[in-house]
Formats: C-alpha cells, sequence, structure tokens
C-alpha cells in the first residue's frame, strides 16, 4: 500500500470514527435530556411550590415531573389567587392514589375530545348561517368586547375572556 492509499484509507476510517464520535455523543445526550429531575436540582422556588409532591418525586414518571415544572414555571409569574388554586391543586394531585390520577386523566381526554367536537359543530352551525345572521352574531360580539373593555371594575385584558 503506497503512502497516498494508506492517507485515504486513513481518512475514510477517521470520517467513519468521527460519526460514531458524534453518535455516542448525540446519544449520551438525549439520555442526559430525557433523565428524570432530581429533586434537589429543582429551583428553591419549585421545591416549596411542589413541596406536597416531594415524597412521591422520585417514583414520578419524566413526563409527570416535566408538567409538574411547566406548572412550577408558571407559578412564579401567577397572581396570588391563581398561585393559591395551583397549590391547591397540587395538594389534591399528591394526595391521588395511582388509580385516581388515571382516571382523572381519562378523564381530562374525554372532556378535551368532547370539547373539541363541541367546537367543531359550532363551528360547523356557525358556517351554516346565512351571510347576515353571521354579520349579526359578529357584531353582537363587538359590542360585548367594547363593553367589557370599558368596564373599569374588570383587569386589562379581561375582554379576550369572554365569549
Amino acid at each position: 500500500m503506497t503512502g497516498l492509499e494508506s492517507l485515504k484509507a486513513l481518512k475514510v476510517v477517521g470520517s467513519h470514527a468521527m460519526t460514531l464520535l458524534l453518535m455516542v455523543t448525540l446519544i449520551v445526550q438525549a439520555e442526559v435530556a430525557l433523565a428524570k429531575t432530581q429533586w434537589n436540582e429543582l429551583r428553591k422556588s419549585s421545591q416549596e411550590f411542589l413541596s406536597d409532591v416531594e415524597p412521591q418525586w422520585d417514583s414520578l414518571s419524566d413526563a409527570e415531573q416535566r408538567q409538574l415544572l411547566k406548572m412550577a414555571h408558571h407559578y412564579r409569574s401567577a397572581t396570588p389567587e391563581q398561585q393559591a388554586v395551583m397549590r391547591k391543586r397540587v395538594s389534591e394531585w399528591s394526595r391521588l392514589s395511582p388509580e385516581q390520577k388515571r382516571v382523572a386523566r381519562e378523564n381530562y381526554r374525554a372532556l378535551k375530545n368532547k370539547e373539541l367536537e363541541q367546537k367543531s359543530d359550532t363551528w360547523g352551525s356557525y358556517q351554516a348561517l346565512d351571510p347576515t345572521e353571521r354579520e349579526r352574531l359578529q357584531d353582537e360580539q363587538r359590542q360585548k368586547r367594547r363593553q367589557v373593555q370599558t368596564n373599569p371594575a374588570l383587569p386589562p385584558g379581561a375582554a379576550a375572556y369572554t365569549r
């Protein structure tokens, strides 16, 4: 084998080695990203908010931990009233048995599907209306939004929540 051929062979082997090294690195990074979060790795504010689930934290699935961490992140920017509701819900959730949690998840999924079906039905009914009736409904909605926007008793942006 000539020097040039050896160099080419080394280049091919080096290329495969680099590809293999890159694949191993990506796999390790993916495993780290999917690894469960340890309780002591949480922010202090998250630990305080999730204190009711601390005894169960290590037994929670990665998906459950991620969902609770999303709530903890949202908790920091929530109003005091929203924070109280969130604390109560986490506390109640922590007291449920695994079977009760499973049933609650199934009920939630069923409700979401029902809401989607209802929205679809409502949209279909709206589309079936004649143009003058649709315009009347749109005018009603505009009027409701104006009334809410001018009501000083409601917080800013409340119009977005009325329908």
